[in-house]
């Protein structure tokens, strides 16, 4: 909207006459949003992934200490292979490297597994921790 005001505008404004104070407060007006608009459009990722990162460091150290209830530990699980892949406009990215992450969770990793076998089976997510076809051999 913004940049349609600033490209348009000068065209518009010669041919029907606008009010000086007008146009330029139109210029103003939509130069800031098209600003603005660029500067979240370059930061939006980054809020995304820094969320998802928090949600999978939280949830590393609640399995990390593995002392808690099942529920508790099923919800871990969850969020960690929930929040592995963060989708940020046209791209996805990793929210953590899972060979760094692997040996910390090491004591809970077979009921990571086996939410991500059940995950995987429901087709409700992409493998994690589960080699693809692509790493064998």
């Amino acid at each position: 909207m913004g940049l349609a005001a600033v490209i348009v505008l000068p065209f518009i404004g010669r041919s029907i006459d606008i009010p000086q104070i007008v146009a330029v407060g139109t210029l103003v007006i939509g130069g800031a949003a098209v600003i603005i608009g660029l500067i979240l459009a370059m930061t939006s990722g980054g809020f995304v992934r820094g969320a998802s990162i928090a949600a999978v460091e939280a949830a590393v150290r609640q399995l990390e200490d593995g002392d808690d209830e099942r529920d508790v530990m099923l919800r871990a699980a969850t969020v960690l292979l929930a929040h592995a892949y963060v989708s940020h406009g046209p791209t996805m990215t990793s929210s953590f490297e899972r060979h760094a992450v692997a040996p910390r969770i090491e004591r809970a990793m077979p009921l990571v597994l086996a939410v991500e076998e059940h995950l995987i089976e429901t087709e409700q997510m992409y493998g994690v921790f589960t080699p693809d076809d692509s790493e064998e051999g």
